[in-house]
């Protein structure tokens, strides 16, 4: 009888932490999940002030302060983004390199996109044709991150 109680209490016991358990995942992943959007947020927010500093002419540093902590903000959420979505990544944070369509038939250039194009802009002296271009991809950076 004593063996029995003993290993009801055991599996009582073991039933309640397995219950916890579970309800810490849960609550684990509602909060990474929670993180990531605000993340993901905080970066659209950061690209704005890119597009607002280089539609005001801001000087280059400025400019370049902007992006960097832009880039960390990112940085924050980038492994989640480049995991499950490649094609929303590469629109972000794409090798500022020209690539084909492998899953066209037909040749098709894909242009590159995102905080890499708009460093390599804001590494150069600029103009006001680059600073459009710099508000052109925060623009369409914005606009992915808000699909």
């Amino acid at each position: 009888m004593q063996k029995f109680k003993l290993l009801a209490l055991l599996l009582l016991a073991t039933g309640l932490l397995a219950l916890i358990n579970s309800s810490n995942e849960s609550s684990h992943r509602e909060q990474l999940k929670s993180n990531f959007y605000t993340d993901l947020q905080l970066t659209s927010y950061a690209v704005q002030q890119i597009a607002k500093l280089s539609k005001e002419n801001a000087d280059q540093n400025e400019l370049k302060k902007a992006f960097f902590e832009a880039r960390l903000t990112f940085k924050r959420c980038e492994s989640f983004i480049a995991y499950y979505d490649d094609t929303f990544y590469n629109q972000l944070n794409g090798a500022n390199l020209k690539k084909t369509d492998e899953t066209s038939t037909q040749y098709a250039e894909i242009e590159p996109h995102g905080f890499q194009v708009i460093e390599e802009l804001l590494s150069e002296d600029l103009t006001s044709e680059s600073l459009q271009l710099v508000v052109n991809e925060c623009d369409e950076m914005i606009r992915v991150i808000g699909k």
